[in-house]
């Protein structure tokens, strides 16, 4: 099946969400406390993941499951670390291209 045709459709909604994430990690970054944003990003990093899966864009799938695995280890109660900021941001800026 080509899925070709829906290349730029991809391309538009991941731009959506990724700045959906850029908004909902500004929201947790004035409140560290708030668990909806890390939820948040957690599900529009796992519909980018489910997208690029089925569109056979394995590397960006795999970007977005590790981005996916930094929230989880957010939720559950662990910082960030340096690293896991830098790749997430690098992540968000490489959305803009």
């Amino acid at each position: 099946m080509d899925l070709s045709q829906y290349s730029e459709i991809f391309l538009a909604e991941s731009k959506e969400h990724l700045g959906a994430i850029n908004g909902h990690l500004l929201e947790w970054e004035l409140n560290r406390e708030a668990s909806e944003p890390v939820g948040a990003i957690f599900r529009a990093m796992h519909t980018v993941k489910g997208m690029a899966a089925t569109m056979g864009y394995q590397s960006v799938a795999d970007l977005a499951h590790r981005s996916e695995n930094l929230t989880i280890t957010e939720s559950v109660g662990r910082s960030l670390s340096g690293r896991s900021k830098y790749l997430i941001c690098a992540l968000l800026i490489s959305g803009g291209n």
